[in-house]
């Protein structure tokens, strides 16, 4: 499953501010409406997320407390400023580097092998190519 990344920041967010209602643990199913229009939906939030863009574990950090212990992958990792920012935002957690930027640079049996709930992705990587 590809949810845009504003849609999963938007999901992410209600889950968040959701999250007081239900009990601690409980799983429950997530809609959002992604940026083309398409309705989403995931059995319960993601807890193995790829990030096609490095960036948006900064968003992630807005919204949860420890952002990369969900982050199983992520590309574009260059594009943050700098080492010591990459290893404040993991927190001590591994996550593999699974391309750039370009779409050419990602490999589909990479991100098969993570097992992800949710792959987060820009308009640079889908099918149109932008």
């Amino acid at each position: 499953m590809i949810i845009t990344r504003r849609g999963f920041c938007i999901s992410f967010a209600a889950a968040g501010i959701l999250s007081g209602i239900q009990p601690a643990g409980a799983e429950q199913p997530v809609t959002v409406r992604d940026m083309a229009g398409r309705e989403v939906h995931l059995p319960a939030l993601p807890k193995r997320i790829v990030l096609l863009e490095a960036h948006d574990l900064l968003t992630m950090s807005l919204l949860h407390r420890d952002p990369a212990s969900l982050v199983v992958g992520w590309a574009a990792v260059d594009r943050l400023d700098s080492g010591e920012l990459q290893t404040i935002l993991l927190n001590g957690h591994s996550v593999s580097t699974v391309g750039t930027l370009s779409p050419d640079t990602l490999s589909l049996e990479g991100l098969i092998a993570l097992s992800p709930d949710l792959i987060v992705t820009t308009g640079l990587h889908d099918a149109a190519g932008g």
